[in-house]
């Protein structure tokens, strides 16, 4: 799969603005836990250097793997940048569509992030090694951040069920200020666009 990130005067805001950070997040990276993500696009901080080596405007932000993509790590996301998220998504009727995290559960985890869980702003996946991690929603993202904390950045969710429904674009393209590039629920098809 190939990513185009045109470099042009005001496109999404970032080479208009002086540049950007690119910041990748992989929490299934390899895992034996998981199926393995990077199967389908590879290795996305590869095509985060790329696109920053091509580029002057851009320069490197997180690039964070498996256990490493931790609840407090989505919290950091930053103006100006391009968030690009490959890893495991799913999809409930009540909490909508949800997005695996790499940090385990925990007793301390559990009892820090209770208030979070019971407001819906978190799930729990069992994974194959039958271990508990954790799963954003997009009462995460809408708790975390204020309006247009993401004005000038794009999202790229790569997991299924990124848009099974309006959601969590809703929540990052209208109070977030970012355009978001999805892959739709359980398909190989060509990324959707949705933009504020």
């Amino acid at each position: 799969y190939v990513t185009y990130f045109p470099s042009y005067e005001g496109a999404i805001g970032l080479a208009g603005a002086g540049g950007g950070i690119i910041s990748v997040y992989q929490p299934v990276l390899a895992e034996e836990a998981f199926a393995d993500a990077s199967q389908f696009y590879g290795p996305l901080g590869d095509a985060a250097k790329e696109i920053i080596n091509a580029s002057n405007k851009y320069t490197s932000g997180a690039n964070l793997t498996n256990s490493a993509v931790t609840l407090e790590s989505l919290k950091q996301w930053q103006p100006g940048s391009i968030i690009m998220w490959i890893g495991h998504g799913g999809y409930d009727e009540q909490i909508k569509e949800c997005f695996l995290t790499g940090e385990e559960v925990t007793e301390e985890s559990a009892e820090r992030y209770e208030a979070d869980h019971k407001a819906g702003r978190l799930c729990i996946f069992t994974a194959y090694n039958e271990k508990d991690y954790y799963a954003v929603t997009s009462r995460f993202f809408d708790y975390y951040y204020d309006k247009d904390d993401l004005k000038g950045s794009l999202v790229f969710m790569g997991a299924c069920n990124s848009l099974r429904d309006d959601t969590m674009s809703n929540v990052i393209t209208q109070k977030l200020g970012a355009p978001i590039l999805a892959v739709p629920p359980f398909s190989t098809s060509p990324i959707c666009t949705i933009w504020s």
